[in-house]
């Protein structure tokens, strides 16, 4: 079901873009990764999942990034302030 676009249709609904979607081994068995406007955004998102696919959604885990250290195989020029963050 997460494969189909039921899942990035649902999103937009919400105004959220899912910017990633991976089937992972390991402790969970899918991440997606999206922008929303602010985390409350992404927690209604997150009880729609749960709604619509009641018995595939055991545990979500939202964890917001605060910065990134390097994406897309770029070094953020920035990162040395992350003494800011802690």
């Amino acid at each position: 079901m997460i494969i189909s676009t039921e899942t990035e249709k649902m999103a937009k609904e919400f105004y959220i873009t899912i910017e990633t979607s991976a089937y992972l081994h390991g402790e969970y068995d899918w991440i997606l990764t999206l922008i929303a406007d602010d985390i409350k955004q992404a927690k209604r998102f997150s009880d729609r999942l749960n709604t619509m696919y009641p018995t595939g959604t055991k545990n979500i885990s939202i964890l917001q990034t605060l910065m990134f250290v390097r994406k897309n195989y770029i070094l953020n020029p920035n990162r040395k302030k992350s003494k800011d963050f802690m």
